[in-house]
């Protein structure tokens, strides 16, 4: 009797993965039907297992805004190496004194935000986001060419619907 339950309980738990596979490839095509420039011409060649998927730690808006940030001062930094350079000939005047401190400046504070992203990458612990799967398939483009492609999507927790697709293809 026991060992009926426990067949019982596997046939069910394969079943169940099997269903969500089903589930996620309808959601798929239903995507591409929306997606595709000529979905008539679709072609799918391979689909990946349906797996947890997990977040990342440049998608983390911490992340997001530091990076921002860095880019500010980068772009600052070479704004103002650009200017002291206009004035290299007078090293000892005023104007080239001024941007090349206030490059300076511009650069510690991106190297001070870079050291923040690598602490927060160091620290960061992964979260389960959903669930995800590769797919590849053939398509004409909108010039009528097939083409290859292949995206990971990534679904919500209960494979109700995609919550972003990557192109792998690229």
């Amino acid at each position: 009797m026991k060992r009926f339950s426990l067949f019982l309980m596997l046939a069910l738990l394969l079943s169940s993965c099997s269903s969500l596979e089903d589930k996620a490839k309808r959601i798929i095509s239903k995507d591409l039907k929306l997606t595709l420039d000529d979905y008539e011409s679709y072609e799918p060649v391979t689909y990946g297992k349906l797996e947890y998927a997990m977040s990342i730690w440049a998608d983390a808006p911490e992340v997001t805004r530091l990076l921002k940030k860095e880019t500010y001062y980068v772009k600052k930094c070479q704004e103002y190496q650009k200017l002291y350079q206009l004035f290299d000939f007078d090293v000892t005047g005023k104007d080239f004194q001024m941007y090349f401190d206030l490059s300076g400046v511009y650069l510690d504070s991106a190297e001070y935000i870079d050291k923040q992203i690598q602490e927060f990458e160091s620290g960061f612990v992964p979260e389960r986001i959903g669930w995800q799967m590769s797919h590849s398939f053939r398509a004409r483009t909108s010039d009528g060419n097939m083409k290859m492609h292949r995206y990971l999507y990534i679904f919500d927790n209960s494979v109700t619907r995609i919550t972003r697709s990557v192109n792998l293809s690229e």
